[in-house]
């Protein structure tokens, strides 16, 4: 079975071979849950910074569903005092690590448990497969007219 074929029939699950594919309405499920919990829970923060590449597209559409900025650089997050820090996968913890300190609440989509870091908040628990995000991969083959 080709792999197109593979992912297609395991969007079912969302698992293929050792890789474990969010879609596009996962995604938004995770943002969604991510909004809510940051309106029940009153928080506010200056602006919001996800480093390249896993964290850009979380921060550019939490940048527009809690209409606050979106910093593109890291150095302007020392001009602020609270700000959302945001990324795919708190995996290792290193990239979070690098960046966090007092001023930063962190998110992720999703956490594995090794991480050095533990996010603010979380949507998945990771398990040991490949994590593969929507903007990612074309897994629904329509770069090749699939």
């Amino acid at each position: 079975m080709n792999t197109l074929k593979k992912i297609k029939e395991g969007l079912k699950t969302q698992d293929v071979d050792d890789k474990h594919y969010m879609s596009w309405m996962g995604f938004e499920f995770a943002i969604s849950e991510f909004v809510k919990h940051y309106k029940k829970n009153n928080l506010s923060v200056d602006a919001v910074y996800g480093p390249p590449r896993g964290g850009l597209p979380i921060a550019v559409t939490l940048s527009h569903r809690l209409n606050v900025p979106l910093i593109k650089d890291y150095w302007e997050t020392e001009k602020l005092d609270k700000v959302l820090l945001v990324d795919d996968i708190a995996d290792t913890g290193k990239t979070l690590e690098s960046l966090i300190g007092p001023k930063f609440i962190t998110y992720t989509i999703y956490y594995h448990k090794q991480s050095t870091v533990e996010p603010n908040y979380w949507i998945f628990e990771k398990k040991d497969k490949w994590v593969v995000f929507p903007w990612e991969e074309d897994i629904y083959g329509y770069e090749n007219n699939n």
